[in-house]
């Protein structure tokens, strides 16, 4: 073979050398690039997942946080009621104590005047336990009334006084009175409560 035609091969193989590794490089720089678009389409899409999973997450931990918050103020408002009504069963055993003592006809005597003032008559219908008609009616002769009495449950205590017509009447038993004053005892207990916690 002559050299030209060697020549001619050579630059045969180079052309197809040439081309081949423009070839190879195109496909290699197209083949990166898609594998970069797909490296990236995956990774922005399990980066949204991971976003969403920490959304719910913290969605679920306020949400398990809140229910635990309601929890424990319910168990905190059981706690106080009944620490109220123990208050109060013991308030009202501690009047029942001093029922026979001067100081319970005392607490009788300015009910008795407060429900005359109410009243506006010295005519008054009384309902009282059986136990305290005996006070009614000693204190009710020492204010010059007119006192119409009624048995009332034997565990009363305080009585329920009335105008005559039943028009007008006025509640002095110890239900009613702790009854009002409740909110005020129930602020005392929480105080207390809070106190203790510091």
């Amino acid at each position: 073979m002559s050299d030209r035609v060697i020549n001619l091969i050579e630059d045969v193989f180079k052309r197809l050398r040439d081309e081949v590794d423009t070839w190879s490089s195109d496909l290699n720089l197209k083949l990166e690039a898609e594998l970069g678009g797909f490296v990236d389409s995956l990774l922005s899409k399990y980066r949204d997942e991971a976003r969403e999973v920490d959304r719910a997450a913290q969605l679920k931990l306020e949400q398990e946080m809140y229910e635990a918050t309601l929890k424990l103020k319910a168990e905190r408002l059981k706690v106080l009621d009944g620490i109220y009504c123990e208050v109060t069963a013991a308030v009202r055993g501690e009047v029942m104590k001093r029922r026979n003592t001067p100081q319970y006809a005392k607490l009788l005597g300015s009910l008795l005047e407060e429900a005359v003032g109410v009243i506006q008559s010295n005519e008054i219908k009384v309902m009282c336990s059986p136990l305290d008609f005996e006070a009614i009616k000693a204190l009710g002769s020492e204010r010059g009334l007119r006192l119409t009495l009624e048995a009332g449950p034997e565990d009363m205590v305080g009585f329920k006084a009335s105008s005559m017509d039943d028009s007008i009447t006025y509640d002095a038993t110890l239900d009613s009175i702790i009854s009002l004053m409740s909110e005020n005892i129930k602020n005392i207990i929480e105080k207390a409560a809070e106190e203790d916690m510091k």
